[in-house]
């Protein structure tokens, strides 16, 4: 809660302020009301004291103006008007104009001064009248919220205390032993010991561990939800709800993971079909669904099957039948659809530029690399013809599809037609562009034309070079390392390009000085990731350039760690193949807090882990969703002299475009002191919050590792915020991933199949 708390007396009248919004909707709303008066104040007293200090700043000025008019009246009041009163020299102001004229145009600037300090003051009471007039509302909304306290809550006994112990295994490593747990199941109480993963902090990998965890140690959840509610009750756009909607209706979320596990890859691109979910049927059936949700009713989930046809899997769906009854009572509003801008086509002159010259086509076997062709031949076939023919186009496809991977076969292609190449990129890309080219160079053995290329802070240029020709007529391997090392670069003037490519390009802003001189731009990006408004992307697409989609992902080694993103952001539209064992998971830190903005045991915990990846060869990568965690992180990996070592550290921002073999991934949410859990979660509250963690949970190449200090049953779907059901989805969905056991069972899965 904000500074303005207010104790409620009789003079105070506890008042739900917005009847229709949940409470924590009521919480955000009363906050932001006050930050923006309290801002509004702020700003107008800035603007007052301005105007004040420029009225005393030009008070000398004006003074000596006056002084000068009077002294010019006495000296000149009785001589005669000679010409040679025009000169220059004889008006002290320094031009040709009357003293009377001149006193009147100081008058006006003493009186513009004045009226600037008076409108700024008047403003400024207007500002402080605004919060006085809302500050009986804002009291009463807090005196609401103190008597009506969050929908989970928790309770912890000091008195009661649990024993455990640090003991060091036979391997040396020091874990946590929680001893004596209690297990409540179907066949009664049991206890346990239980075995943290952490050698500080009490982490565990199950969520039935992590909540008697917190129970042993007195924190008891209890729920005050009113009984009215339904599910997406503190949705507030239609994302939201489509996100409730695919994590509360269980024989959605069961098939869905199913298919991604073992349908997914099996089948053929051109025969695969997306299976969606439907809002519609969401919304109309929501009562019902809503009281499967709160029952925990399994005959609603769905049961998914498979049978071996030799080499291929076959697969099915069948969803237990469920007749629903029309919802009584009131109404279900119909859910508005999220208002789009327009965008203006300012790129359609590509659209419509086109070479027709088949002669300046390039040969792309002689030209680029052939591990381009295993994984994306159809599209980068068409990639390299409409690159040949002079047409500019979009590369888009999800995480992981290989777009970035294109880029160094892209610029092999024109430097062959002769063309220079620019390429931009948003985020951290073009670092990750400049290693691909490096590793295109050494690994590509049948290349015709050499990437010769110059960094800048923004962009990399691309251009021929010196000992071209000599190059082409070099006979053997030895004459042309040579070539390459005496060569020097032609740098073409202002840095001109006759081709742009921009990579990551929803995250770089439209700027018409991209594409002063290209005549052809190839846009490369994904609208399921972070994108920026008016982005390069955005205005490429509403300008009708041709699109190529790449559906395949290639980067995940293991099925697991694209599993959230394609049911939750492409609606199942991924071609993900089988491959590896699975190894993501969630970590819980069951009795986290988050105190001033920061999850420490969070931050604690990766530190220690990502410690352990790096002695074992892996890269590492760490993303947060909140600038307090994030500062904490870097504190601490500095402290443990691994800020060096770490590939990429950061908000999702900040990392989209780059992958590391593990990515560890802190939500930063956690109980309060007071033991409430957060309404605002850093960097997923808004329409964005989809997007950001799609980049976090796609970055991977082996593993994924979340860790979270709330668990799945902390949040009701009910009048969960946006922010809150996001992690739910995500501890949902990595609780229902097929264990190794259940991969094994099925026939072929673990074969080699990349």
């Amino acid at each position: 809660m904000f500074s303005f708390d207010v104790e409620p007396n009789e003079y105070t009248l506890a008042k739900k302020p917005y009847e229709t919004l949940s409470r924590s909707e009521n919480a955000v709303r009363l906050d932001n009301m006050y930050r923006s008066l309290v801002r509004n104040i702020l700003n107008k007293a800035a603007a007052h004291f301005k105007a004040k200090l420029n009225y005393f700043r030009k008070q000398a000025e004006l003074s000596l103006a006056e002084k000068q008019i009077v002294e010019w009246d006495l000296q000149h009041r009785n001589q005669q008007r000679l010409s040679i009163r025009q000169h220059d020299k004889i008006y002290p102001w320094g031009f040709k104009i009357t003293s009377r004229r001149y006193g009147n145009m100081i008058a006006s600037r003493r009186a513009r001064l004045v009226r600037e300090v008076e409108s700024s003051q008047r403003d400024l009471e207007l500002a402080q009248q605004k919060l006085l007039m809302r500050a009986d509302f804002i009291r009463c909304g807090r005196a609401w919220l103190q008597l009506n306290p969050p929908k989970v809550s928790t309770d912890r006994i000091a008195e009661r205390e649990h024993s455990y112990e640090k003991v060091r295994t036979e391997d040396g490593v020091e874990r946590i032993i929680i001893r004596g747990v209690e297990f409540t199941s179907d066949d009664g109480n049991d206890k346990r010991d239980v075995i943290s993963l952490d050698g500080q902090e009490v982490i565990v990998s199950c969520d039935a561990e992590a909540k008697s965890i917190r129970q042993s140690f007195g924190v008891r959840l209890r729920s005050n939800a009113r009984a009215s509610a339904l599910l997406g009750d503190g949705a507030k756009s239609e994302d939201a709800l489509r996100l409730i909607g695919k994590v509360a209706d269980y024989g959605y979320l069961d098939a869905m993971v199913g298919h991604h596990f073992f349908t997914a890859g099996h089948r053929p691109a051109e025969t695969y079909s997306a299976l969606e979910f439907n809002l519609r049927t969401f919304l109309k059936y929501r009562k019902e669904i809503t009281d499967n949700y709160m029952m925990q009713d399994n005959s609603a989930q769905s049961v998914f099957r498979t049978k071996v046809n030799g080499r291929r899997l076959d697969a099915s769906y069948v969803v237990q039948e469920r007749v629903f009854r029309e919802s009584l009572g009131k109404a279900l509003k119909p859910f508005p659809y999220l208002y789009k801008r327009p965008v203006e086509p300012l790129l359609k002159r590509y659209a419509e530029a086109v070479d027709s010259d088949d002669e300046a086509r390039p040969q792309p076997v002689k030209l680029c690399d052939p591990v381009l062709w295993v994984k994306e031949a159809d599209e980068f076939a068409k990639a390299l013809e409409f690159l040949g023919v002079g047409r500019s186009f979009i590369l888009t496809g999800a995480a992981g599809t290989g777009k970035t991977h294109m880029v160094p076969g892209f610029v092999s292609a024109c430097l062959a037609n002769n063309k220079t190449v620019k390429v931009f990129a948003g985020g951290g890309a073009l670092d990750v562009i400049e290693e691909r080219c490096r590793a295109f160079m050494e690994k590509t053995r049948v290349i015709e034309v050499p990437l010769f290329w110059i960094r800048e802070k923004d962009y990399l240029i691309f251009t021929s070079f010196n000992q071209k020709n000599a190059y082409l007529a070099a006979k053997t391997p030895n004459e042309k390392s040579i070539l390459l090392r005496q060569a020097q670069i032609l740098r073409p003037e202002n840095d001109d390009a006759d081709v742009v490519i921009i990579d990551e390009a929803t995250l770089v802003s439209y700027d018409a000085s991209l594409f002063e001189t290209a005549s052809q731009i190839v846009v490369i990006g994904d609208v399921f990731q972070i994108a920026k408004t008016g982005s390069v992307f955005v205005i490429a697409e509403a300008s009708g350039l041709p699109t190529l989609r790449l559906r395949r992902n290639f980067r995940a080694k293991n099925c697991d760690i694209m599993a959230w993103s394609n049911i939750f952001s492409y609606e199942n539209a991924l071609v993900v193949k089988s491959r590896g064992r699975r190894l993501s998971e969630i970590r819980y830190v069951p009795m986290a807090v988050k105190v001033n903005g920061t999850v420490q045991a969070e931050v604690s915990a990766i530190v220690r882990s990502a410690a352990n990846a790096l002695q074992q060869g892996k890269s590492v990568g760490i993303v947060v969703f909140g600038k307090k965690q994030l500062s904490s992180l870097l504190i601490a990996l500095k402290n443990a002299g691994l800020d060096n070592a770490i590939k990429f550290v950061g908000l999702p921002s900040d990392v989209q475009g780059q992958e590391a073999d593990v990515v560890y991934v802190s939500m930063g949410a956690a109980l309060t002191k007071t033991g409430r859990i957060p309404a605002n979660i850093d960097g997923l509250s808004d329409n964005d919050g989809i997007m950001h963690m799609n980049v976090a949970l796609s970055r991977a190449v082996e593993q994924t590792v979340v860790y979270s200090g709330l668990l799945s049953d902390d949040i009701d779907l009910r009048i969960a915020t946006f922010g809150q059901a996001i992690i739910r989805s995500v501890l949902d969905c990595f609780a229902k991933l097929p264990t190794q056991n259940q991969m094994d069972t099925e026939v072929k899965y673990n074969r080699s199949l990349a």
